[in-house]
């Protein structure tokens, strides 16, 4: 589970990303690459990998301050969840 660092990278983007990113040795790789070997194995052996997605239709403010909803839900969700992907 994780959120992109900008607002611009699209779900399209960021999963092109992990189809041509090549996984590095195991312990020595970075958390897409590790992401995107998961991946592969996955489908490799015919299993499901469910990807899901939240983009919000409005904004939020707090006292005119901008609060980003989905870095603020991504703790929550991950403690929730626990993915097993997650470290």
């Amino acid at each position: 589970m994780g959120i992109c660092d900008k607002r611009t990278t699209t779900l399209k983007m960021r999963m092109r990303r992990y189809k041509h990113l090549q996984g590095g040795h195991p312990g020595n790789e970075s958390t897409n690459q590790r992401v995107a070997r998961k991946i592969r194995m996955c489908l490799q052996k015919r299993q499901t990998v469910h990807i899901y997605a939240l983009h919000p239709d409005v904004g939020c403010n707090y006292f005119g301050m901008e609060v980003d909803f989905v870095k603020g839900l991504e703790n929550p969700l991950i403690a929730k969840l626990t993915p097993k992907w997650n470290r």
